[in-house]
């Protein structure tokens, strides 16, 4: 797990939040690939799932949550339903990226309800460069 894959648990968990189980890396069904995390959110009922991207560019990644419900969704439900959650749960996805990336991927996504972007730079980590001068 790198640093930004840490801040992101650390985010997802903060304030000691016990009604969010954290599972990095999440096998979906031993052929996809895995996100880096799948959080359950039992206060809200939302399985989030999870990637972290320090990268500039996120065209590889951004392809993904495009096509979110045959990537992570549809398998997510069948293995998750019924033993861990109910068809009350809502399946979504947060992005933790840069702030430079979040512009760009806004303006490639669009505005998705099931979609978060979460930024490295109000979570706990300055990438300006102007920062650390």
């Amino acid at each position: 797990m790198d640093m930004y894959e840490e801040l992101a648990m650390m985010h997802l968990t903060r304030n000691g939040k016990a009604n969010v189980f954290v599972c990095p890396q999440y096998d979906i069904d031993g052929r996809w690939a895995s996100p880096d995390f799948v959080a359950l959110d039992f206060e809200s009922k939302t399985v989030w799932v999870v990637e972290v991207s320090g990268a500039a560019s996120l065209a590889k990644l951004l392809k993904k949550v495009r096509d979110r419900e045959r990537q992570w969704f549809e398998k997510l439900r069948q293995t998750l339903r019924p033993k861990v959650v109910d068809d009350s749960w809502r399946f979504q996805v947060m992005l933790y990226i840069r702030s430079d990336a979040a512009k760009r991927s806004s303006k490639t996504l669009g505005d998705l309800d099931d979609v978060k972007i979460r930024v490295f730079e109000k979570n706990g980590f300055p990438w300006q460069p102007q920062f650390w001068e």
